[in-house]
């Protein structure tokens, strides 16, 4: 992936970070929390593929956990928590017929929220002097 591409995952990222905002505000706790799950995979990519080139392509959103630990020294372990948090939330709320409620919804979005602030700073050029 070159480095057009993972500014669009970020940009699709940090906009899906957003919307989660907004429902969370408007009590839309499915829909903040399904914009938090694609959040989390957006800014997933975004930095492997700022950082290594790289994106996940497998069928399951989980493998780039592994990705991102072998390639990118700042997926801490407090990022890979946040991360994974959002990615076991995405069958619940999209296939199960167990609703959200408010506290599991302002999780996700804080979650995803602190994911794009990192995503931000991992991507941002590095200037030179």
């Amino acid at each position: 992936m070159g480095k057009d591409a993972a500014r669009r995952y970020l940009a699709k990222g940090r906009e899906f970070a957003e919307v989660a905002d907004r429902a969370l505000s408007d009590q839309h706790y499915n829909g903040a929390g399904l914009a938090a799950v694609h959040a989390g995979i957006s800014l997933g990519d975004a930095v492997l593929g700022s950082v290594a080139g790289l994106r996940s392509t497998e069928k399951d959103h989980g493998a780039i956990l592994a990705l991102l630990e072998q390639h990118v020294a700042a997926f801490t372990a407090t990022r890979r928590r946040q991360l994974a948090s959002l990615l076991r939330l995405k069958n619940t709320v999209e296939y199960d017929q167990h609703p959200l409620n408010a506290a599991e919804a302002t999780a996700a979005v804080e979650n995803a929220r602190r994911l794009a602030a990192w995503a931000v700073e991992v991507c941002a050029p590095v200037s030179r002097s």
